[in-house]
């Protein structure tokens, strides 16, 4: 039942990409001028973010594996 259901979704989506290419119309699709005249190079600015980011990142998964082996030993 599940691998009818997978098929069914990935012909829906299937059909659904295909109705979009072959009802496109050459209007449809807004082009931008090219403009590479007017970039500006500066220099590197010294990054002043913490770095604590990682530390609260690892923290949820810390506390979460703690409670997983509180909750085998009770």
């Amino acid at each position: 039942m599940k691998k009818l259901l997978a098929m069914l979704l990935a012909l829906v989506m299937a059909m659904s990409m295909l109705t979009i290419a072959v009802f496109a119309e050459p209007g449809d699709v807004e082009t931008e001028p090219d403009g590479t005249g007017d970039i500006e190079v500066t220099d590197p600015v010294e990054d002043t973010n913490p770095p604590t980011g990682i530390a609260l990142a690892v923290l949820p998964i810390a506390v979460a594996g703690a409670a997983v082996a509180f909750s085998k030993k009770h």
